[in-house]
């Protein structure tokens, strides 16, 4: 395949990919919530989590829990632990974790995911992904090990029921 020919199949790769998340003139902050009088929304502060000092509250994840309260689950990277806050009043609820590499042991958790019953969680200097049943965090799984080098984000999304 000549140089030219390699650009077409490229420059079409890329155009086709455009199209797939262009949406005509409409732009990101179109599907913002407005008022009446076109202006965007307010938000009001709910709560703001105590002050945690030496702490490193970084990642946030939400979850519902099956009693419909609702859960924020942040990283404590240099605790080397979860902390669970309500997601309603911003209350401690508990704390999750502790130095050290075994199932339900963190290094510096940092990139938080929550699908279905499932939290996912990063851990940087053990170079893996941690996965917790929740509410309960269980250990269910451990993977990436030795093939991540310094992992700091994650998404995840349900290919089929039970399948991520």
């Amino acid at each position: 395949m000549n140089m030219f020919c390699r650009r077409g199949v490229v420059t079409a790769v890329c155009v086709m990919l455009g199209a797939c998340f262009w949406r005509g003139s409409e732009r990101a902050t179109d599907a913002l919530p407005r008022a009446a009088d076109g202006q965007y929304k307010r938000v009001a502060l709910a709560w703001l989590s105590p002050a945690a000092p030496g702490d490193e509250l970084d990642s946030i994840a939400g979850w519902a829990a099956p009693d419909a309260t609702q859960w924020v689950i942040v990283s404590d990277k240099r605790g080397n632990r979860l902390r669970v806050f309500d997601g309603e009043s911003g209350a401690p609820l508990r704390s999750f974790g502790g130095p050290g590499a075994r199932p339900g042991e963190f290094s510096y958790p940092n990139g938080l995911a929550v699908i279905d019953d499932l939290l996912f969680v990063v851990e940087r200097d053990n170079r893996r992904v941690h996965v917790l049943r929740l509410p309960d965090f269980l250990p269910l799984a451990m993977f990436g090990e030795p093939d991540l080098r310094s992992p700091y984000g994650i998404t995840v999304r349900a290919l089929a029921a039970g399948e991520y």
